[in-house]
């Protein structure tokens, strides 16, 4: 007996995204709804056979708690229960109009640029975004098809500083069509129904959506050189649960440097555009000294803290704190290689209590993860999924610690194809551990990991977060260099 049944929303939680579509008809007598499009992907639960999960939402007989609204569109009433104390008299209700708060466009095709204009000290807040055309298939990874409440179109030399931007029905800030020189500083960006701050490429003309959710479409004009520093990006997927912190699509050259990344539904951190090895337009972003934590948040799988894809050679992702990471199916990672992601430096980062495994490589060629503390992964501490024939990766001098099962290396490991070695190992059960299916000796023998020790790496208090090592620390002995996150996040005066 719901009425307005064509504004109820049905949401599927699967795979990397949820699919968000209004429902044609609900008949109650033969337990029957119909809705209004076929989604983009098959209502599983990821790649089983079994129902996804969802939820319907905009339901006006399921209010129920206070601080619940609900707006009857044919009416035009608007009912809500209110919390302890609150009058209508002296309530303050704010009902957003506006998609954007503001766009500053160039004029890209002749050459002329928004240029030199900075915003400071100001606030950005409440706007509603409502899709069209291009999600009635609903909405794809990343949620990249929304836009930003505050949005550079062709921009040179532009600043937000020490602003902040919440409340907003999208991500905070989108930069598009060439953007370059572009300063995101001290800013808060936060309550967000999608993601933070997206930094994007612009398609040719008549490209289809579906070849560039693909990746195989090369982008007309790129975004260079943007930085996104010491701001504060979290509290988001409210409504677009698969948009992130940090989004950055076929764009090279950029920065994301000493943030507070937290409270996201799908990743923290996400560079490149491109599946497989084809040209990805994505080289040299450099992503340092950010705190990311409480990602995923058990919402949707397949997903890490920072995301990684396409061929980024001079790509480095370095000196970040990671922690909690929970994917609500498969795939709840921290540091993320997927497919064809290749020539990447992974060092010096901090990485705990990810649900999968602190590093997982889907394929990819040649990356380097040196140096990383990766420790508390429940199913594993790394991963690859693919075996090719070329090498993934080399993981060396690191340090996996952890107290939840065995395994140490799962996926595909029938040939190698890596470099595995001068790592140190440690199980705080004191279990024998597993590596690919097998003992740590047979793994050796197969020429893995032959110089790496198993051994207390003597943490101060790793079950707090504090993986300094005291004296004596054996990590010494495969070359590991201590790691100083002292400043990750915000600098207390902004950019250094």
């Amino acid at each position: 007996n719901w009425r307005n049944v064509r504004d109820i929303e049905f949401v599927a939680l699967h795979y990397w995204v949820e699919s968000r579509v209004p429902f044609k008809s609900i008949d109650g007598a033969t337990r029957e709804a119909r809705l209004q499009w076929k989604p983009r992907m098959r209502l599983t639960d990821d790649h089983t056979d079994k129902g996804a999960p969802y939820y319907v939402e905009n339901v006006g007989e399921a209010l129920e708690k206070p601080g619940e609204w609900y707006l009857d569109r044919p009416s035009g009433r608007l009912t809500y229960l209110p919390r302890g104390g609150e009058t209508i008299k002296t309530a303050d209700i704010v009902a957003p109009r506006l998609p954007q708060l503001a766009i500053l466009r160039g004029d890209a095709a002749r050459g002329k640029p928004i240029e030199h204009v900075q915003f400071e000290g100001l606030t950005f807040s409440h706007s509603e975004w409502v899709p069209g055309q291009e999600a009635l298939t609903a909405a794809p990874q990343a949620a990249c098809h929304i836009p930003g409440a505050l949005s550079f179109r062709h921009a040179r030399q532009c600043g937000v500083r020490q602003c902040a931007i919440e409340h907003v029905g999208s991500y905070g800030v989108d930069l598009m069509e060439g953007c370059t020189d572009v300063q995101l500083t001290g800013n808060r960006i936060a309550d967000l129904a999608g993601g933070g701050v997206k930094i994007w490429h612009t398609l040719p003309p008549k490209t289809s959506s579906r070849a560039e959710i693909a990746g195989t479409t090369a982008p007309r004009l790129s975004c260079r050189r943007i930085r996104v520093t010491d701001n504060e990006i979290a509290d988001g997927s409210h409504r677009w649960r698969q948009a992130v912190g940090v989004l950055i699509g076929k764009c090279s050259g950029n920065q994301v440097l000493h943030n507070h990344i937290h409270d996201f539904d799908y990743t923290g951190i996400s560079v490149g555009w491109t599946w497989g090895y084809a040209e990805g337009n994505a080289y040299g972003n450099i992503v340092e000294h950010n705190h990311i934590h409480r990602i995923g948040r058990g919402v949707l799988s397949d997903m890490g803290a920072i995301y990684l894809l396409s061929v980024s050679p001079g790509t480095r992702v370095r000196y970040n704190l990671i922690h909690d990471v929970e994917s609500r199916g498969y795939g709840g990672w921290g540091i993320y290689t997927d497919e064809g992601s290749s020539f990447i430096l992974i060092e010096n980062n901090v990485v705990y209590r990810t649900k999968s495994a602190g590093f997982h490589q889907h394929y990819g060629r040649e990356n380097l993860v040196r140096n990383n503390i990766f420790a508390f992964g429940r199913e594993a501490q790394f991963t690859r999924s693919r075996l090719e024939s070329h090498s993934s990766f080399t993981l060396t001098g690191n340090i996996f610690y952890f107290d939840v099962g065995d395994k140490v290396a799962t996926g595909d490991w029938t040939g190698l194809r890596a470099v595995v070695d001068r790592n140190l190992y440690f199980n705080t059960r004191g279990k024998p551990l597993e590596f690919a299916g097998g003992t740590l000796r047979r793994w050796q023998r197969r020429g893995m990991d032959r110089h790496s020790l198993v051994a207390d790496p003597r943490f101060v208090a790793p079950r707090r977060g504090d993986f300094r090592l005291k004296r004596g620390s054996p990590a010494a002995k495969i070359g590991f260099v201590p790691i100083d996150v002292s400043d990750v996040g915000p600098r207390k005066n902004g950019e250094a």
